[in-house]
């Protein structure tokens, strides 16, 4: 890396960070989730109450959180950016990471409000820069940093288990290389492990248990509640028959919506069903976010899915494909299409979870066009790593990176889909590896056909300049 460049990235970041300054808000913005973290209840991991307490310890307020949260992503954002520098040798590359991470305007403001989402974002752009660099380097003391990035990440968002993935196959190119496995090895697991133990401690000291409580029952449940019918063999058929009772309540919604689009956000009444599980009002169960209760859930939930699997993979699909597809991109006429449907809908529909904004054809094509653009980037990478081993019995360290990170990002896009349905926030969680992905992708092409191209556009440019020369002497 030139030092000119290292100061233009470093200088790129500060001026966003003095900028985006100007638009912080004087307090973050709270909402019904940010409660949960600030309590830090039975049901959230530690890592961001454990942020959110050490910003406490000096400000009570937590007036300052949006400033730090936006530091943190401009610090992490330039690490990232070097790191790609460092590895693929592409300055170009290191601007396309800086454009991409603080051109989004959805994950900055991010920064601004009291969620998981701004801590969790910057760790993955620091675990991801510290492979990089361990890529460039092959010094273990960046599988260390990784390591405990990855395990930092996954405390604050459990979401980002998928991301443990990247693990083996990166332990496969220390195989492949056949230096220092044991050290490797070490490097990759230990760190990680000690920070997840640490965060076990930190809730067993404010909770007195060493049994984790979560949300996984609560999500599947909701989620898979539309198919029981009541013939499931299960060990809590009463249950089971009240589930189906109150996704009852919202099963004309499931039919509404002309496209298949339309569908994935018109009919989505699984948060209306998992309020009346969870609570009691509207002659809901009432069964509450205790860890008991939510192993009861996930048993349950585990059985409507042995009774009905082929509908419960069905839906995942759907949601995997509608996460990539990321129907909430709207235009004028498609926000007047789902307002003519919500006021013609079967049962009274207030919202459907999220605000209708339109946005500008242009911009709701080129970001499903970039969306596309990463998920065949990330086929691509699959593909491409075993294809290479195969043949070479080699394999290059932007196909080994490409593969890791593209195996990673399906993973936790499979998981969101299985547990959860598809909502935007949640791939967008996974942002810094869409931008990775761009990046090597734009590396490769450079490295393996940036020369051929080359060549064949001066080629052509020099025959249009020959016949352009031979008919000016014509006339």
């Amino acid at each position: 890396m030139k030092w000119p460049q290292i100061v233009a990235l470093a200088a790129l970041c500060s001026a966003f960070f003095l900028v985006a300054l100007r638009f912080a808000p004087d307090q973050p913005e709270i909402s019904p989730d940010s409660f949960l973290f600030l309590t830090f209840q039975p049901d959230k991991t530690a890592g961001y109450p454990m942020f959110l307490a050490l910003v406490g310890w000096f400000d009570n307020q937590l007036s300052t959180l949006s400033v730090i949260q936006l530091l943190i992503l401009c610090i992490s954002t330039l690490f990232f950016s070097l790191a790609i520098y460092r590895m693929t040798g592409y300055f170009l590359c290191a601007i396309v990471v800086v454009a991409l991470m603080l051109g989004n305007y959805e994950v900055v403001k991010y920064s601004f409000r009291v969620l998981t989402e701004a801590l969790f974002i910057s760790l993955l752009a620091l675990l991801l820069a510290s492979i990089a660099f361990w890529f460039a380097t092959g010094r273990l003391r960046w599988m260390v940093a990784a390591s405990a990035s990855l395990g930092a990440a996954v405390t604050v968002r459990p979401a980002g288990y998928g991301l443990f993935l990247m693990l083996p196959i990166l332990y496969a190119w220390t195989w492949h290389l056949r230096e220092r496995r044991i050290l490797a090895l070490a490097a990759m697991v230990v760190p990680a492990t000690i920070i997840l133990l640490l965060s076990l401690a930190a809730y067993h000291h404010r909770h007195g248990t060493w049994h984790t409580s979560s949300v996984l029952g609560y999500n599947l449940l909701g989620k898979v509640s539309i198919f029981a019918d009541g013939t499931e063999r299960s060990s809590r058929p009463d249950l089971i028959n009240a589930v189906k009772e109150i996704a009852n309540r919202y099963r004309a919604r499931l039919a509404m919506g002309d496209t298949w689009s339309d569908r994935i956000l018109l009919g989505n009444p699984y948060n209306l069903i998992r309020g009346d599980i969870l609570f009691t009002d509207n002659a809901g169960l009432g069964l509450g976010n205790s860890a008991d209760a939510d192993r009861a859930m996930t048993w349950v939930a585990l059985d409507i899915i042995a009774a009905h699997k082929a509908a419960y993979m069905w839906n995942v699909a759907e949601n995997y494909a509608a996460l990539w597809y990321v129907p909430e991109l709207l235009t004028q006429d498609d926000v007047a299409r789902i307002q003519r449907e919500i006021a013609s809908s079967p049962t009274p529909m207030m919202s459907i979870g999220f605000p209708l904004v339109p946005r500008r054809w242009l911009l709701v094509e080129s970001l499903r066009f970039f969306q596309i653009g990463v998920f065949t980037t990330s086929l691509v990478f699959l593909i491409a790593l075993p294809v290479q081993l195969i043949i070479y019995r080699r394999g290059d360290p932007i196909l080994w990176f490409g593969f890791a990170a593209a195996a990673a990002l399906h993973a936790s896009v499979i998981i969101i889909a299985a547990i959860n349905e598809s909502k935007p926030r949640l791939m967008l969680d996974n942002w810094p590896l869409l931008v990775l992905l761009v990046t090597l992708g734009l590396a490769w092409v450079a490295a393996n056909y940036w020369p051929s191209l080359r060549r064949i556009c001066l080629e052509m440019a020099g025959k249009t300049a020959h016949a352009v020369n031979r008919r000016d002497f014509a006339t």
